[in-house]
């Protein structure tokens, strides 16, 4: 099921559909995202039917000055349909950027899991990736383009 937002099945709110296709915790998911304006760059049900995936024109940045994880090793980072909007989903004055598209083409994986920061606000462009056996897709480190005092803390 491809969606722009999320509304879906009869329901108009869509909350039938996004509860049979991505579970409760998928559900409370998928609502805050689209409450937070995220959802431009989500599909609901992906590929497979699972729970809410990201386009594969949203932007994915891995935060840090470290080198990436390797191949089958899931990691964080964040998205959003812009570089400074994702980037402003990660606390590090350094990050590295590529697409959910080209992580996928490489064997990848990514997917939306909003969690809390370590100081309790919602980060809703939080992401999983977990890498594949092509050639790393994310490109050289630079500076974050977000100002500290506009990312995630």
């Amino acid at each position: 099921m491809e969606a722009r937002g999320f509304a879906g099945g009869s329901d108009p709110t869509g909350t039938t559909q996004l509860t049979a296709d991505m579970g409760q915790a998928g559900f409370i998911a998928g609502k805050l995202l689209f409450a937070l304006g995220a959802a431009g760059s989500i599909r609901a049900g992906g590929a497979t039917g699972g729970a809410a995936s990201l386009a594969d024109d949203a932007v994915v940045v891995r935060g840090g000055q470290g080198a990436v994880p390797a191949a089958g090793q899931t990691f964080s980072g964040a998205a959003g349909r812009t570089l400074e909007e994702a980037a402003s989903g990660v606390p590090h004055g350094t990050i590295r950027a590529t697409t959910a598209g080209e992580i996928r083409q490489a064997g990848g994986a990514v997917r939306p899991k909003p969690e809390l920061t370590r100081t309790g606000a919602m980060n809703d462009k939080h992401v999983d990736i977990c890498l594949g056996p092509g050639q790393c897709p994310f490109g050289e480190a630079m500076p974050n383009p977000v100002p500290k005092s506009q990312r995630i803390q």
